[in-house]
């Protein structure tokens, strides 16, 4: 027993070996569990285990497959883990949290990249009487190594240090250690996709590549990221000074994007499409007219700093408003409070 390991720690460990993955599987050990689970928890014959190169595959061999005789299995292994372990000693650290959501953070990315690729499908399952559905995402619950460590390393932590001994969570974080990145489950079969070659992860564990694939999988199937957001090849590929800028006013590409290419392309090439009139300035405000020369659109905004982020960000206002004052009067409906607005 480690008394000195802290639960910090274990969500690190955790959170590093998701983010970097080994290029290897331990086939025998995902085995050895995956016929454990069937015979002793579902009560179901050893499966076929197939080994695909991504999730894509994966999702995709899982389909073909399902049959009314070959259900999707679903197994709620942490609602399992809720059940065996009724002290709930995990729920002490929630203070976890905020480290266990960069692993989510992750999985969401990575989730959009997917549904992308194949669509946000959903399917129907039965568990006794009553018929769910659930979409794309659910098959990647699972038991999968992404899906599974933000909330498996605390259970991790209690086992480690002696205070949790259950042949579950032995035989589960012992499979999850074998790189099982991506699981779907069927009735007769075990579908398992290989863990990415390739992954690239920049400040605060965020995906990052500016010069090509942020995670790439062993059949070609690449999530684009930049600072963590999902991002078209196209717009991470190209050289900056190839970026079309007018791409900035395209909301279809949403607003995560639009700022990422403003911070590749460089704020100056924006300011080169914009013509600004300051109307009036006062305390850190200022109003401006700004015209967006290549879509001919033009408007009167008040520029304000976000006092939480150090971010200065602009605001609509009407174009009758001559001065800074006057705008902040209209943001709060005529009650202007110079305490509480500055």
């Amino acid at each position: 027993m480690d008394n000195d390991l802290t639960p910090q720690q274990v969500v690190q460990d955790w959170i590093h070996k998701v983010l970097n993955p080994k290029p290897i599987m331990d086939i025998t050990g995902i085995t050895e569990f995956i016929n454990w689970l069937y015979n002793t928890k579902l009560n179901l014959s050893a499966p076929e285990i197939l080994i695909f190169n991504s999730p894509i595959e994966v999702f995709y061999k899982a389909t073909h497959l399902r049959k009314k005789k070959n259900p999707y299995i679903e197994v709620e292994f942490r609602e399992i883990m809720r059940t065996e372990n009724p002290n709930k000693l995990f729920l002490k650290h929630y203070h976890l949290r905020p480290i266990r959501a960069q692993i989510n953070r992750f999985n969401f990315i990575v989730f959009q990249a997917i549904r992308k690729e194949v669509g946000n499908r959903s399917y129907y399952f039965e568990v006794g009487k009553k018929i769910y559905q659930r979409t794309l995402l659910g098959f990647l619950y699972n038991g999968s190594l992404p899906y599974s460590a933000p909330w498996v390393c605390s259970y991790d932590y209690f086992y480690i240090t002696g205070q949790l001994k259950t042949e579950l969570i032995e035989r589960f974080r012992a499979f999850l250690h074998c790189n099982p990145y991506y699981v779907r489950l069927l009735k007769n079969q075990a579908i398992i996709s290989k863990p990415p070659v390739e992954i690239h992860i920049g400040e605060n564990n965020l995906l990052h590549n500016d010069h090509g694939p942020a995670l790439k999988f062993p059949d070609g199937f690449s999530v684009y990221a930049l600072h963590g957001v999902l991002m078209p090849p196209n717009i991470v590929m190209l050289p900056r000074n190839h970026i079309d800028p007018t791409l900035l006013f395209d909301d279809s590409l949403g607003v995560d994007v639009r700022r990422e290419i403003v911070r590749k392309i460089g704020v100056e090439r924006v300011y080169r499409m914009v013509d600004i009139t300051v109307v009036d300035s006062w305390n850190g405000y200022e109003l401006l007219d700004i015209n967006i020369t290549p879509i001919n659109i033009s408007g009167r905004f008040l520029k304000m700093k976000d006092k939480s982020t150090g971010v200065f960000y602009i605001e609509g206002v009407p174009p009758k408003i001559l001065t800074c004052k006057k705008a902040l009067e209209w943001r709060s409906y005529g009650s202007w409070n110079p305490t509480i607005l500055t």
